[in-house]
């Protein structure tokens, strides 16, 4: 994993890092189809593809279809063994 992808997963600063912190359940990113490098980066992190939406975004003069990965609370627990779940088996607020 490179330095950047390993300081986005475990930075208690990155939104991915918030998940036990702030008592996320999901964490969405939105990014374009066509960027692989950072589809493949997300997938690394075990984000996952939720929705595609074509021609979603128009940039430079024509439409692009735009992805939306997210990230459950229990998988990225899952991820993080090291870490501990204080939201396991309690009810959504």
């Amino acid at each position: 994993m490179c330095r950047g992808l390993r300081r986005f997963s475990h930075s208690p600063t990155s939104p991915a890092g918030k998940v036990d912190e702030l008592g996320l359940r999901v964490v969405r990113l939105h990014t374009q189809t066509e960027n692989a490098r950072a589809v493949a980066a997300f997938r690394k992190l075990g984000f996952r593809e939720a929705v595609s939406v074509p021609e979603g975004i128009f940039k430079a003069g024509a439409f692009a279809d735009n992805l939306e990965m997210d990230l459950l609370r229990e998988e990225w627990f899952e991820l993080h063994p090291d870490r501990e779940d204080g939201l396991a088996g309690r009810p959504p607020l």
